[in-house]
């Protein structure tokens, strides 16, 4: 692997589907990457190459996805807040908000089958993620696949079909990875627009499990430029795997084996407090299992006992002392959120509220009867 030739900086590193995956970005702000090769690979089998070698940097394609109207409309219409500023937004086309990146190192994650790539943009500072599919045997980055109507190209508006006679139905507009041309519709980028603008690529991220096995959350930790403070947002994932701002009911497990039910919010907000001391660089985040051995008929095994988080952050305590490393470390509950994190907020803000009247029938009530009592267990 060399760099000299792109002037590659700011790498980070991840482990996807077996393979060791290297990213870096220049001083223009593109973003690169480089596969290490696990022996049968394509590029393995060519003469002089090393079987276990990395792959020549590939710039990686953020530009891939043509814009589309009917989700900017529905974004506008569903995903803004009262004053209408946008919560999440696609960003599409090939402009330098959605393709140059900050001089500073992509955050990233594998999961749900997916690579994400987190960054900030180096036009607005905010911070946008794509996802991408690893092709095993040619070792490049595909970005996801989206599914469109095939003659409109849009996600949510299908082209009309002319006429009224026979051959409208022929005309009818379907959903499909594919325009009527064959070419392939592709994800856009997705802003984090809750997020304020962060500077020197100073975030991170990491999405955490929880009992429920079709349900995750995202732990965005983000500097605060006018707090200068680092600030930690939760979000739960939605079902596709990308960010829902939406209020949910999720399970709390009580005593005896009891479940109850509380409300998570959209968006939970925690400002961390380092002690006075001054973020100095990105921080880091990794997520790890504690372990313990246990004898089983097959021999001795690994289990895991519980879920953790660790956060690292670079700090210093006056802007000329000399810079050292923190470690924050968050056991995660059931529901997939952080210990030490307060579950009774300082306030609740409805950024965005639909109230609806619901009219039951005159005895809908009187069908309930008490069974018992129980108080729902403390906040942890």
């Amino acid at each position: 692997m060399i760099l000299s030739d792109q002037k590659i900086q700011h790498l980070n590193s991840i482990t996807h589907d077996g393979k060791v995956i290297f990213f870096g970005t220049d001083p223009s702000g593109v973003i690169w990457y480089s596969v290490k090769r696990s022996g049968f690979e394509d590029t393995a089998l060519v003469p002089g190459a090393s079987p276990f070698g990395f792959e020549a940097w590939k710039t990686l394609s953020l530009d891939a996805s043509l814009d589309d109207p009917s989700v900017r409309a529905d974004e506008q219409k569903q995903l803004t807040d009262t004053n209408g500023n946008s919560l999440l937004r696609s960003v599409y086309g090939i402009s330098d908000e959605v393709t140059k990146a900050a001089s500073a190192p992509v955050q990233l994650v594998s999961g749900l089958g997916h690579i994400y790539v987190f960054r900030q943009s180096r036009t607005t500072g905010k911070i946008l993620v794509n996802r991408f599919v690893l092709d095993g045997l040619k070792n490049e980055l595909i970005p996801k696949l989206d599914v469109r109507f095939r003659r409109s190209r849009q996600r949510l508006v299908a082209l009309a079909p002319k006429g009224n006679d026979k051959n409208a139905l022929a005309q009818a507009d379907s959903l499909d990875y594919r325009d009527m041309d064959g070419n392939p519709f592709y994800e856009p980028a997705t802003e984090l627009s809750f997020i304020p603008a962060t500077a020197s690529g100073r975030f991170t991220a990491a999405l955490t499990a929880t009992s429920d096995t079709e349900r995750n959350v995202w732990h965005v930790f983000a500097y605060d430029t006018t707090a200068q403070k680092l600030v930690l947002y939760s979000v739960a994932a939605s079902s596709v795997g990308l960010f829902s701002v939406k209020d949910e009911i999720v399970p709390v497990n009580g005593a005896r084996g009891a479940t109850y039910y509380r409300t998570m919010s959209g968006i939970v907000q925690r400002t961390l407090d380092l002690q006075a001391l001054l973020v100095a660089g990105p921080p880091a985040v990794v997520t790890y299992d504690l372990q313990s051995e246990r004898h089983t008929k097959q021999g001795p095994q690994l289990v895991r006992d519980a879920a953790r988080l660790m956060l690292v952050v670079p700090v210093q305590q006056t802007t000329s002392s000399p810079v050292v490393i923190t470690a924050v470390d968050f056991a995660v509950a059931a529901d997939g959120m952080l210990s030490k994190v307060d579950l009774t907020p300082d306030r609740l803000d409805a950024l965005r509220s639909t109230t609806r009247s619901v009219v039951l029938p005159l005895d809908e009530l009187d069908q309930i009867k008490v069974i018992g009592q129980a108080a729902p267990p403390p906040a942890r």
